[in-house]
């Protein structure tokens, strides 16, 4: 661990209104303002794999994360206005592509060969989220796919949590700024548990530091450390995640429209299939999959 002492400065230009405004609120005038702050911030070389830096706007989180980071504050570039979201990670394999989008949460074919600029806010928040692991994992020259990847869920799992401690100092790290600030809660939530799942079980083999002013995602995220900026002071814990209740029934063929628009068919669901929803709290979920009248299972949406 080490203490971060950050310094910050700005030039103040004078003029009548600033004058003003100085007078009105008993403001000091002097020719910059300063502000200085210490915190405590996790040392690089220190066994952890998510991170989470959070506070109201104004407080410091950037500015922190530069400090403390640098190089590893991903800065978000264009996408191709022509091409599909797959065609804007460089040269990565097809496969890599489809795990890191699954990462994060963005399991929708169909939205994959669209470009970037016509998709919904939180599309677009996953795919910015995709690229800056796949950017932290290129640039430290670690294989997108993990090593251990022709092992099943299971396997893979136990080897990455018994390697964890030694291996997690040496991982690529990426810090990302703005971390769900332009999508809506439950979108947050859901792309911060999916991220933190991936990474810790190995899918993805980074570490990942989240800058945000938004605190409902610590929870979700489960962060080794947390900096909160308000108070300027360093937790160490892992939060709970908390418990979703997932209710299933057979549901009727007028649903369908609603789950269309992101089924892998091109037409209605077949006709003998029976239809399974799944709902969360008082809002309806997804339809996991539809049941042939063979009894063979059937994936109909994502």
């Amino acid at each position: 661990m080490s203490r971060a002492i950050v310094e910050l400065t700005c030039p103040v230009h004078e003029s009548f209104r600033v004058r003003q405004v100085a007078g009105m609120f008993d403001v000091p005038l002097a020719e910059k303002l300063r502000e200085r702050f210490e915190v405590d911030v996790p040392d690089v070389a220190e066994p952890w794999s998510i991170g989470l830096i959070v506070g109201p706007s104004g407080s410091g989180k950037s500015s922190l994360a530069r400090h403390a980071f640098g190089e590893h504050v991903y800065q978000c570039g264009d996408w191709p206005r022509d091409r599909a979201v797959v065609d804007g990670f460089d040269d990565a394999p097809i496969q890599s592509i489809v795990g890191l989008l699954t990462a994060v949460g963005f399991s929708s074919p169909p939205s994959w060969i669209k470009p970037y600029d016509v998709l919904s806010g939180g599309e677009k928040f996953r795919c910015d989220l995709a690229r800056a692991l796949s950017a932290g994992l290129v640039s430290s020259g670690v294989p997108l796919a993990s090593p251990v990847s022709g092992l099943n869920e299971r396997s893979r799992k136990e080897h990455w949590q018994s390697q964890w401690h030694t291996e997690s100092a040496s991982l690529p790290l990426v810090v990302f700024d703005e971390f769900t600030s332009v999508v809506d809660r439950n979108t947050a939530r859901i792309g911060s548990a999916a991220a933190a799942r991936s990474i810790r079980a190995g899918h993805v083999r980074t570490r990942f530091v989240a800058v945000t002013c938004h605190y409902d995602v610590e929870e979700w995220l489960e962060p080794d450390w947390t900096i909160d900026m308000a108070t300027r002071s360093l937790h160490r814990r892992r939060l709970r995640r908390p418990a979703i209740r997932l209710e299933i029934r057979r549901c009727g063929r007028d649903v369908w429209p609603l789950f269309a628009a992101s089924s892998l068919f091109e037409r209605q669901a077949e006709h003998g299939l029976a239809l399974l929803c799944g709902r969360m709290g008082r809002r309806a979920g997804r339809v996991l999959r539809g049941v042939a009248s063979d009894g063979q299972p059937r994936p109909l949406a994502h």
